[in-house]
């Protein structure tokens, strides 16, 4: 079980690289930090079953979907702007953003360039983002029975062979 469980986890890991690889354009590895990192493969006291265990939050989300709201603001920064989307820090440490109310009412973070003017808006700020949900978090069904199928054909060539 643990042999199994190990290579669904590894099978979850992979998945998680591929989904960063395909999805994230400006270096952020979302999947990676989020999921490969807390992801871990755990054998009941009688050893009659493993589960594998993502214990992350955000993966939930994900997976399922649903609202999400700031937790200590008023407003979620959303980027739109490559420069914005290739930052690593919250907007709220970035120097020189300054915030503006748009025609539509809208709230939104831009940076002063070298002249003092603006280029263009960096973030626009909402009170909650509704996301769709994303199965994809969950490798197929038929790479993770091949791993269990294959951890199982190792283990029993290599029990095979003690004579066991």
């Amino acid at each position: 079980m643990k042999l199994a469980s190990g290579e669904v986890a590894g099978i979850f890991r992979e998945n998680f690289r591929q989904l960063d690889k395909s999805r994230s354009r400006y270096g952020h590895a979302f999947y990676i930090r989020e999921g490969s990192d807390v992801t871990t493969s755990e054998v009941s006291s009688d050893g009659n079953s493993a589960a594998v265990v993502v214990a992350s939050v955000a993966m939930a989300h994900k997976l399922r979907g649903g609202t999400v709201r700031p937790k200590n603001a008023k407003f979620l920064a959303i980027p739109v702007s490559g420069w914005a989307k290739s930052q690593k820090r919250n907007p709220g440490s970035i120097p020189g953003l300054d915030l503006f109310v748009l025609k539509s009412g809208r709230r939104a973070l831009a940076r002063e360039n070298a002249s003092g003017g603006f280029d263009g808006i960096d973030y626009i700020l909402v009170r909650s983002v509704t996301q769709k949900p994303h199965p994809e978090v969950i490798p197929q069904a038929e790479d993770i029975n091949r791993a269990v199928i294959n951890a199982c054909r190792w283990y029993e060539r290599r029990i095979g062979g003690e004579g066991i």
